[in-house]
């Protein structure tokens, strides 16, 4: 191996496939020593059994192994270094070229090995704004009680303790489950329909005139907000700023405000069509008075 390496822009990985016959596989990276590289076979890691002799020029190199990997064996090189200080320069030393050549190339060694730690790693899209990356601890009740649930039932499942029989009972239940919270569902559809058709029948003007009412407020505010808004931006530039930061401020106010009037609004909509009887014609009717009656 040459005493100094110029490491060139590389990955420092190489997977192969084993034939059962080959025992000598190349590896394209620079190392500095042998036990920078690792073996993997199949994800396993080796530690005998093979030799790694690097090239004389100081790219690359060769592992062979004493034993031809089995046919099909996924055969992974990685150079996976320490991160350590190789030198120490004193004040006034020699300050010899080589040596520094050698520190800057371990520095880009390791950058490339980091580099190909995180390429595998999920993250965030660079472009978005992420959110809290921390999962939940270990030691919750409820992730230990759903691990410990999950670990069972994988256990039962590969020990073959769980009969087609006993799956199909299992899905039986899961479908009537399901069966049961749709007719809760739409049970709760149902009484909330009822209501609406209360409120739409009582005597009560505040009650019938209530969501309209609501709907009239929610928007002649909203126009008030905009409009002033407006007036600011145009007219008092100088609090833009300090304005636009209150009505963002406003946010969950608006989002509940406009929630509910969009309920009010589709619900009244589903009870126009319910309450509209079907057009029926009969022989007997006149056709005449039924068109003056749609058409003014």
């Amino acid at each position: 191996m040459t005493s100094h390496i110029k490491i060139p822009d590389i990955v420092p990985i190489v997977r192969l496939v084993g034939n059962g016959t080959q025992t000598v596989f190349e590896f394209p990276f620079p190392v500095f020593a042998s036990e920078d590289v690792s073996v993997y076979l199949n994800g396993a890691y080796q530690t005998n059994g093979f030799n790694v002799d690097a090239a004389e020029t100081g790219i690359g190199g060769v592992v062979t192994f004493s034993v031809a990997p089995a046919n099909g064996v996924q055969v992974t090189l990685e150079r996976r270094m320490p991160f350590e200080r190789l030198t120490d320069f004193i004040e006034g030393g020699d300050f010899a070229a080589n040596t520094l050549n050698t520190e800057l190339d371990f520095l880009v060694a390791g950058l490339q090995q980091v580099e190909r730690d995180q390429s595998s790693m999920l993250r965030f899209n660079p472009y978005e704004t992420p959110v809290t990356p921390i999962i939940p601890d270990r030691d919750t009740p409820v992730a230990q009680g759903a691990s410990g649930a999950l670990d069972t039932l994988m256990e039962a499942f590969g020990k073959g303790e769980i009969s087609p029989e006993q799956l199909t009972e299992i899905n039986r239940h899961v479908e009537k489950m399901q069966e049961l919270e749709s007719s809760e569902r739409k049970d709760s559809i149902t009484q909330i329909n009822e209501s609406l058709r209360t409120e739409v029948a009582s005597s009560d003007p505040y009650v019938r005139r209530m969501r309209p009412t609501f709907g009239y407020i929610i928007a002649l505010t909203w126009a008030a907000q905009m409009f002033s808004i407006a007036y600011v931006i145009v007219f008092e530039t100088n609090q833009a700023a300090l304005v636009i930061e209150a009505v963002q401020s406003l946010g969950t106010i608006w989002a509940v405000g406009l929630s509910v009037l969009g309920i009010y609004v589709y619900k009244r909509s589903e009870e126009k069509k319910m309450d509209t009887p079907p057009l029926i014609f009969s022989p007997r009717s006149e056709p005449k008075k039924i068109f003056q009656k749609y058409n003014g």
